[in-house]
């Protein structure tokens, strides 16, 4: 049995890959609402699955703190869509260890992954993240992207309040 089989449990037979994708993103999807227990579990278990970003942003799903230390290495994977995928699973979670990765992580390369960490700590107001994000702002690289530095002073607007 597959790590993937493992989590999800037999998948019906797709015609082709645009089909299997659907098949697999909405059967993680399940697994991790129906049974979070168990997703964890076998997550824990099985670290090559935090290579799909679609098993990463599924975790999103799962409101439990138990999920934080499984995701925050994933804002460090190689490949952007699982950055942005762990970045999206963790911004409803207003816990230090997050605030704390999305600090580290205000510098990544992809700036849609900045994008979704800036507009979560604008939302969690947490005091720590204000030099950070006032840092970011002054990067030539967020200075490029007019959207992203309007997220960045709508954050630090927000931890002013």
């Amino acid at each position: 049995m597959t790590p993937l089989e493992r989590l999800v449990g037999p998948l019906p037979t797709a015609s082709d890959y645009r089909e299997w994708s659907d098949l697999v993103s909405e059967a993680v999807a399940k697994a991790a609402v129906s049974d979070p227990d168990r997703f964890i579990t076998i997550l824990s278990e099985e670290p090559t699955l935090f290579e799909s970003g679609t098993i990463v942003f599924a975790l999103g799903a799962v409101k439990d703190a138990r999920v934080i230390p499984l995701l925050v290495p994933a804002l460090k994977n190689k490949d952007s869509n699982v950055r942005w995928s762990a970045a999206h699973a963790l911004e409803d979670h207003r816990d230090p260890r997050v605030v704390d990765a999305f600090i580290a992580a205000l510098r990544d390369r992809a700036p849609t992954v900045r994008a979704v960490i800036v507009e979560a700590l604008g939302k969690f107001r947490d005091r720590r993240a204000l030099e950070p994000l006032r840092e970011a702002l002054e990067r030539p690289s967020n200075q490029k992207d007019d959207y992203l530095c309007k997220l960045l002073e709508a954050a630090i607007k927000k931890l002013h309040a």
